[in-house]
């Protein structure tokens, strides 16, 4: 009663409210259309304006005292229907009682007109037995409705109870579920960090073992380049014969005595037995980009059109891969460079070359994009001596990001493991203008 009271209060409202504002409008308009536009002062236009902002407070608080109002009166309204149905429910009630006793006292008069008629017709007590059946219908029919409707409510009841236990188990269930799934993925989260942790401890090895590398690489070549440096200043001085002790020879003049090639020897050497075998000595310089601008060292591989060569160390020979396997997924997460897995020094032996020439480039293995060097064309290999346990070689072949030995395999099995390592560690010189070492002497110089 009181929800229909204040809907038809509001809806009233609404309706005045809507009709004052189209009569307002229509007013305005009217008056709009009989005066026409009008030029008016800008002063005063915006003196109205200022006016009618300082009366937008003063209207907004009468709107808002109309709305109080007029919910008041949909209250009072309210409570008036509520009075009135409370008044028509006492008044049903007092009729009622008006009924009832209307109804006693007419039992009563029947009662009193029985015991004044003690000869009572026979029409009166089957009248009164008929009363008392009807009035036992009425009873088993009472006592019927009451037990059919007790016998509902406990179905009603029994059903509201097995719905409740249903819901019980299904929240337990679903809460059983949700502990499981959090423990469970707690549990893959915790794996998950543990890997993590794994994996970084395991990268920070590897990145304080390629740096320590990278620090012992760039020591023994900065040692390199200075004894490099020592010599070529010293074959300088040691070479350079004054003009006036040895003349050109002319007609009539002095022979000069031949000179001997201290290379010969070796040249005969690198060039017997088969050779298109080899061992590649590579040194890389360390690259600047991705994992390389903080750990410089290298993975390196020699690779061809064919595929790629891992090193297997200085004493076997290095294994041929094709370059799908060389470079894929398994040997990147894997093995790497085999041997040579960071660093920048690399000893590939035994290499079958195959007829000449033929291309050959360094590659260094990173993750997602590996570092391919320039390709360098090999012609034949260097001219190489093995003495006093160094190895000696011309024709090196340069590169700007990296330095390359390719030594006949019969020289290199003679020179031995040490030296090819020796090699490496002194930066691999050229020897194309250095001088030997004299035999016994134990010195090392270019």
């Amino acid at each position: 009663m009181g929800r229909a009271a204040r809907l038809l209060t509001s809806n009233a409202f609404g309706k005045t409210f809507g009709a004052v504002l189209g009569l307002s409008v229509l007013t305005h308009s009217t008056a709009m259309g009989q005066s026409g536009p009008v030029l008016r002062d800008p002063g005063h236009a915006l003196a109205e304006k200022f006016a009618a902002e300082a009366d937008r407070p003063a209207k907004e608080a009468a709107k808002e005292a109309a709305r109080r109002e007029a919910l008041r009166k949909a209250e009072e309204a309210e409570m008036l229907a509520t009075a009135k149905a409370e008044a028509e429910a006492r008044r049903a009630a007092l009729e009622k009682a008006r009924v009832d006793a209307e109804i006693a006292e007419r039992q009563a008069e029947q009662r009193k007109a029985a015991e004044i008629a003690a000869r009572a017709a026979e029409a009166k007590r089957l009248a009164d037995q008929k009363l008392a059946e009807e009035a036992r219908k009425i009873a088993e029919a009472r006592q019927a409705a009451e037990d059919k409707r007790i016998a509902e409510q406990k179905v009603a009841d029994e059903r509201k109870r097995v719905a409740e236990d249903k819901r019980i188990l299904e929240r337990k269930a679903a809460e059983a579920r949700r502990v499981a799934e959090a423990k469970h993925a707690d549990e893959q989260r915790r794996q998950l960090e543990a890997k993590a942790e794994r994996e970084r401890t395991q990268t920070q090895v590897m990145a304080a073992e390629r740096e320590a590398e990278g620090q012992r690489v760039a020591e023994r070549l900065r040692q390199a380049h200075a004894r490099r440096e020592q010599a070529n200043s010293n074959t300088e001085t040691a070479t350079a014969p004054p003009r006036t002790l040895e003349p050109p020879s002319a007609l009539g003049g002095p022979v000069r005595a031949p000179t001997t090639d201290v290379w010969s020897t070796t040249t005969t050497a690198a060039r017997s037995g088969n050779s298109s075998r080899v061992t590649i000595l590579l040194l890389m310089e360390p690259g600047h980009r991705g994992i390389r601008r903080h750990n410089k060292t290298a993975d390196p591989l020699l690779c061809n059109g064919g595929g790629c060569f891992v090193s297997n160390g200085p004493e076997a020979a290095a294994s041929f891969f094709p370059g799908r396997k060389a470079l894929g997924a398994g040997r990147t997460f894997g093995e790497r460079a085999g041997a040579c897995s960071r660093s920048l020094g690399c000893v590939f032996r035994d290499i079958d070359l195959g007829s000449l020439p033929v291309s050959m480039q360094p590659i260094d293995m990173r993750v997602m994009i590996h570092d391919r060097r320039s390709a360098q064309t090999i012609d034949a290999p260097a001219d190489c001596r093995a003495e006093a346990g160094r190895l000696m070689c011309r024709r090196t072949i340069q590169s700007g990001d990296y330095t390359m030995w390719v030594i006949p395999e019969d020289i290199a099995r003679t020179a031995g493991a040490a030296a090819l390592e020796r090699a490496l560690a002194e930066g691999l010189p050229d020897q194309e203008h250095a001088a030997l070492p004299h035999v016994g002497s134990g010195s090392w110089r270019r």
